[in-house]
């Protein structure tokens, strides 16, 4: 009986120590309305939505995984860095009655070291379509496309 409550004891303390580890990783995996800063790495393929960074950040995105943000990613005068083998696709927000213009897909400074990124202005309703980066774009390495957005009434970002 002894012998056994010390081998449940174990199993539970092995348990609780698994579930931990991946917290434990030291990097902010990117989510849903996440503000990022400092190193955030992409280690599963998934869409995010309005991404603001609170300070310079670096996003690693690992081999394999696709991170797609939709709604645009404001750097707030912060400056992301896009790196690892990994693609990042970004598209701006549409516009709509307070704001008929399309939003930008990157507002502020992006540099970009690897991988593949996408970046793509969003629609504008009633008026022009949003630029794929408004800031300044760096790019030492990997692949880059950025496109403005389309306008339904107006003209393209």
């Amino acid at each position: 009986m002894k012998t056994m409550k010390k081998l449940t004891s174990w199993l539970l303390t092995l348990a609780m120590v698994l579930t931990l580890a991946p917290a434990l990783g030291g990097s902010a995996r990117a989510t849903v309305g996440t503000s990022w800063s400092g190193a955030v790495t992409a280690d599963a393929t998934e869409t995010v939505s309005g991404v603001t960074l609170t300070g310079d950040a670096t996003l690693t995105i690992n081999a394999g995984v696709t991170l797609t943000v939709n709604a645009g990613i404001n750097t707030n005068g912060h400056t992301l860095t896009v790196a690892g083998p990994g693609e990042l696709e970004v598209t701006g927000s549409g516009g709509g009655a307070g704001h008929p213009a399309g939003y930008a897909g990157v507002t502020g400074d992006l540099t970009v070291s690897g991988g593949t990124v996408t970046v793509n202005g969003g629609t504008g309703m009633m008026g022009d379509g949003g630029a794929g980066v408004n800031g300044t774009l760096t790019v030492s390495g990997g692949t880059v496309t950025v496109n403005g957005g389309t306008g339904m009434m107006g003209d393209g970002g």
